[in-house]
């Protein structure tokens, strides 16, 4: 792991675009002809990234039934090398996203939090994905107020190049779903970037608690 030759040696288009799918649905079992569909690659380019990425140990392999399926290997040293390399990628637009966050904040002083979220707070983005927001209210708001909010998402979009998927809620209830373990609540709190406001833990994960 000193040297960088493996990077090169593992790191084609072909496997990125396996990796990044796998990273989005990071506990999942995949067959073949599952990632392909997903990943909008053909069976044999499949195939062939997941043959190789098990001989570096990003994924295992086991059967069910006659199907053997695949799944990824999270505390893989390569991937977690990987991981860091795409969160790079993303970079420019997490930056302009934190701008877009604080101007959005002075106009609409109702907001107390956004939050990224999804692919690009994985850094699995690719150029064709939205990005995700959650933005956190210091109560809640009227939803005039949510609409106006999202339509300036909407504008703002095309300055950034990229859709701005906002979700909208209350602090409180976003608290209430973190008690009650929603998945959505836990996932945030698992990958989600501050761009705006603050929370407990590192300036750049989300610890909202209870």
């Amino acid at each position: 792991m000193n040297e960088y030759n493996w990077f090169f040696r593992l790191v084609t288009p072909e496997r990125l675009n396996i990796i990044r799918t796998l990273l989005n649905f990071p506990k999942r079992e995949w067959s073949i002809s599952d990632l392909a569909e997903e990943s909008d690659s053909s069976y044999a380019t499949t195939w062939r990234c997941v043959r190789d990425l098990e001989n570096y140990g990003i994924i295992r392999s086991n059967m069910i039934g006659k199907t053997r399926v695949f799944s990824l290997v999270e505390n893989n040293p390569y991937l977690q090398q990987i991981k860091t390399f795409l969160k790079t990628s993303t970079t420019p637009v997490i930056n302009l996203m934190r701008g877009f966050a604080r101007e959005m904040s002075k106009k609409f002083p109702q907001i107390k939090t956004v939050i990224l979220f999804g692919s690009y707070a994985r850094g699995t983005a690719k150029p064709e994905s939205d990005v995700d927001i959650l933005i956190l209210t210091r109560s809640k708001i009227p939803e005039e107020i949510e609409k106006r909010i999202s339509e300036y998402c909407s504008r703002k979009s095309t300055v950034i190049g990229r859709k701005i998927m906002p979700d909208i809620m209350s602090t409180g209830e976003f608290r209430r779903m973190v008690r009650e373990g929603d998945e959505f609540a836990m996932n945030i709190q698992k990958e989600g970037v501050v761009l705006y406001g603050s929370s407990r833990g590192s300036s750049q994960t989300v610890r909202i608690l209870a």
